[in-house]
């Protein structure tokens, strides 16, 4: 039996290093590389300051937990506000299922549950927990794309549960988005209804304007299609 999932051929787990998924997991072996993996790309803090007395807190690295020396002797978990945080999963398995999900298109439960050793449940729970950090990420970042000479792609999905993006709550309905392929820059926006009078607002410019028209007659002969199937 062949299996649909593949390694994205666009490489790096990160743009700014040369990691691999090979490299990856062999840096991970050591909690001391994958520590300072983690703390150069901004995924634990490596300080903080404590909130009762304003001094800088000792980091135990061993228990991951800031400590204050001081008289009040406050501590407070290093996964505190990071994705690991109240997960019961070490730091080197969550990074690996970060790594291969974020390489693997699309994701497969199957494989990740072999390769990591988790169950079925927990590999759903983590998967729709990453599509959330995507989601909220694409909604808090999405600048104007496209122009003379870009290449821009389009969609909408459809969402059937409640997702908190962060600063609001999309409640089923539909999301419409789009990426610019040479700059990779994207925007996503919900929405209540994907007819033209609806998205055509939301296109940035002319090159986004003749995207949407284009999607918008797709999606038009494909009502059409529907509607003549249900007649027959």
């Amino acid at each position: 039996m062949t299996s649909s999932c593949s390694i994205d051929s666009k490489p790096p787990v990160c743009e700014d290093c040369d990691n691999t998924v090979t490299k990856f997991t062999l840096l991970s072996e050591s909690d001391e590389n994958l520590l300072q993996f983690l703390y150069d790309h901004r995924v634990l803090p490596k300080k903080k300051i404590c909130l009762e007395c304003d001094n800088e807190m000792w980091l135990d690295e061993n228990n991951l937990l800031f400590v204050c020396r001081n008289k009040c002797n406050s501590s407070v978990s290093q996964l505190f506000g990071t994705i690991f945080e109240n997960s019961n999963l070490s730091l080197k398995i969550i990074s690996r299922f970060v790594m291969l999900w974020s390489q693997i298109h699309p994701p497969c439960p199957i494989l990740l549950q072999h390769e990591l050793g988790m169950s079925a449940a927990t590999v759903d729970y983590w998967c729709n927990k990453l599509r959330e950090v995507c989601l909220h990420f694409i909604m808090t970042n999405s600048t104007p794309i496209g122009g003379v000479g870009k290449i821009v792609e389009i969609d909408e999905a459809k969402i059937d549960y409640k997702i908190f993006d962060g600063e609001q709550e999309i409640n089923g309905g539909w999301i419409f988005g789009g990426i610019e392929r040479q700059s990779r820059k994207t925007f996503l926006v919900p929405v209540r209804k994907k007819d033209y009078a609806t998205l055509l607002p939301i296109s940035f410019g002319d090159i986004e304007r003749k995207a949407v028209e284009k999607k918008r007659h797709r999606s038009d002969k494909h009502k059409k299609g529907r509607k003549k199937t249900k007649t027959n």
